[in-house]
């Protein structure tokens, strides 16, 4: 993904909205919610570090986006 391409996503919501990031495991079906972020300002490039928590089955996150619709 481009920086561009990032932000044309991002352009559709406001700005005060909060980012969701979750890390999947398609194979073992279950995903792992971020805890803690940040970005490398010093970087030559956009750089994001995640640090995921402990694995949780896709059905709960599966059932949490259908309540949020």
């Amino acid at each position: 993904m481009t920086v561009k391409e990032l932000m044309d996503y991002l352009s559709g919501f406001d700005d005060d909205k909060k980012l969701a990031v979750f890390v999947v495991d398609t194979e073992k079906d279950v995903y792992y919610p971020a805890k803690h972020y940040c970005g490398v300002t010093d970087a030559e490039h956009p750089m994001l570090i995640f640090e995921v928590g402990d694995s949780e089955p896709m059905d709960k996150l599966r059932e949490e986006c259908q309540e949020d619709e």
